[in-house]
């Protein structure tokens, strides 16, 4: 159930079609689960900060989320019990890094 969620309720259906439209690329995904492994402990906010650090490219963080979402139904993040406030006064999910 945990994996179905999206880290905001706001998160548009049509990340998934974008996510899609880039052909489906282990790119994103291997640089994604490395900023995770990076950072360990991260809000999708902080995950899409370090993937724009890595790949010096601006990056939409709904598609991070997507993205971090495959990462999440493989095993190798988990959703913690956790949450942060953002800066837009929003409760949003925590997520770690287990390999």
């Amino acid at each position: 159930m945990a994996g179905d969620m999206h880290a905001r309720v706001t998160d548009p259906a049509t990340s998934e079609e974008t996510l899609a439209a880039m052909g489906r690329s282990t790119t994103l995904l291997s640089v994604v689960a490395q900023a995770a492994r990076q950072l360990m402990v991260f809000t999708d906010d902080e995950l899409t900060e370090r993937v724009e650090g890595l790949t010096f490219t601006r990056q939409q963080r709904n598609v991070i989320a997507r993205t971090r979402k495959r990462l999440v139904d493989t095993g190798q993040l988990k959703l913690t019990p956790e949450t942060k406030i953002n800066g837009a006064n929003r409760r949003v999910q925590v997520f770690a890094w287990v390999g």
